[in-house]
């Protein structure tokens, strides 16, 4: 690994030692991000998001391989955003973040639409980490990706038309491709981009609907 700053090259070595080691949940419902998930009964239904996760939208959605997307996060315990109202807001470690997709096996037919995997994004002390777990035509719950990602195809009825469409399921180490320090590492949470962050921050009321759910900027308009 090449350091810009110092124009050294480094190696990592894994510390199996660290007392710190906390294993990865090996399933989607060991987390506690969802209720529902050993209880469903077919792949379409919606999932029920724990007491704690909060719906959010951004205002500018990118296109992911035709995939609809639901976003939740968490606020970390006691601890406050700091808001700034140009660049990015200062996050707190304990925050995460939690993105699921659904993908149509018929395009334009909501009903088709299959879990197909959900990604973690947990903000600590050093940056972030996430992780994916791949719904792998279960009925119920999900398992957690390799090391190394994964591939899978899928047969998606486009307009009458039967296509072969691969989806790339994530390695931890692909997370932290996009979620960087320089993009503020959930690379959402800024003023300009995210749509009510639970409606959030732009009107005294929403500041007041966020403090009843935990959720305190540090400044605000």
């Amino acid at each position: 690994m090449a350091n810009v700053s110092d124009g050294n090259i480094y190696r990592l070595i894994y510390d199996i030692s660290s007392a710190k080691s906390v294993a990865i949940p090996p399933t989607l419902a060991a987390t506690g991000a969802f209720t529902n998930l050993n209880t469903l009964t077919n792949r379409t239904q919606a999932l029920t998001a724990s007491t704690g996760l909060v719906p959010y939208d951004i205002n500018v959605p990118f296109w992911s391989d035709n995939a609809r997307k639901g976003r939740w996060f968490l606020s970390a315990t006691n601890q406050k955003i700091g808001f700034a109202a140009e660049g990015n807001w200062t996050l707190p470690p304990g925050m995460a973040w939690v993105k699921h997709f659904d993908l149509e096996m018929t395009n334009g037919v909501p009903s088709s639409a299959r879990r197909i995997e959900t990604r973690l994004l947990i903000r600590n002390a050093g940056g972030v980490h996430g992780v994916t777990y791949r719904c792998a035509g279960a009925t119920t719950n999900a398992t957690v990706v390799g090391d190394l990602g994964l591939e899978e195809p899928f047969t998606i009825n486009d307009g009458g038309v039967l296509r072969t469409q691969v989806w790339r399921y994530p390695s931890r180490a692909e997370c932290q491709v996009c979620h960087t320090r320089a993009a503020n590492f959930p690379a959402v949470v800024c003023k300009d981009v995210v749509d009510a962050f639970v409606h959030l921050f732009l009107r005294r009321a929403d500041l007041f609907t966020c403090k009843l759910r935990g959720v305190e900027l540090a400044e605000h308009l």
